[in-house]
């Protein structure tokens, strides 16, 4: 456990939590690909017929990270080249993109709110319960 929040100034602030100075955003996101795509090898690892997905959060605005529309689709496309298919929330919750107020904490906050929360676990339960 630690003190501090998701908010500090420093954009890159989770890389000081494990002892590694900030980088730049491309560095951030080659990591955050690695790690994504080694947890889905390791999930598979352990067990062989799981069925998963990645549920990115991509439309709302990333401008506190400094990432850019081109940087998101260059991710995206790193994921994809790494073995993870990243599913858009909007592929979720199709109206996420179209009515955004209706599904975020507050328009300072765009972090899910109840309703996005209750659909995204509908969303799970109806793949769970799907026959391989």
């Amino acid at each position: 456990m630690r003190d501090g929040s998701f908010g500090d100034p420093d954009r890159y602030n989770w890389r000081r939590w494990i002892g590694l100075t900030p980088v730049c955003k491309g560095e951030a996101a080659r990591l955050a690909t690695a790690v994504i795509s080694e947890a889905m090898s390791e999930l598979k690892r352990l067990y062989p017929d799981i069925r998963t997905h990645f549920i990115f959060y991509r439309v709302a605005s990333w401008s506190d990270t400094g990432f850019s529309t081109e940087d998101l689709a260059a991710f995206e496309y790193d994921l994809q080249q790494a073995g993870v298919l990243p599913l858009p929330l909007e592929a979720v919750i199709p109206r996420y993109r179209f009515a955004l107020r209706d599904y975020v904490l507050d328009r300072t906050d765009l972090h899910p709110n109840a309703r996005a929360h209750r659909l995204i676990a509908e969303f799970i339960l109806r793949e769970i319960r799907q026959d391989p």
